[in-house]
């Protein structure tokens, strides 16, 4: 999908996407009713600078996601919408 292996770890109101090869990755979490994402290093631990605060994901973003089908979009397609994967 995007040219590297991925390992996703996700749970119900947090998802953690880490790269096979040890490259940076990133975590996603719902916070009240926004999604927010951050990035962090090679052990799983955020960054000191900028990139690894809890940022909001603007709703472009979150729309991106659904068309590309990423991890993001089937994590918080089975997190806000579980009922409709039973149909």
């Amino acid at each position: 999908m995007f040219g590297k292996e991925w390992i996703v770890l996700s749970g119900l109101r947090s998802l953690r996407i880490a790269s096979k090869d040890g490259a940076a990755g990133n975590e996603y979490r719902i916070s009240g009713n926004e999604v927010e994402f951050r990035s962090v290093d090679t052990e799983g631990k955020p960054f000191e600078h900028g990139h690894g605060k809890w940022r909001t994901l603007e709703e472009d973003d979150i729309q991106l996601h659904f068309a590309l089908r990423t991890p993001v979009a089937d994590w918080l397609d089975k997190t806000f919408y579980p009922s409709s994967r039973a149909a």
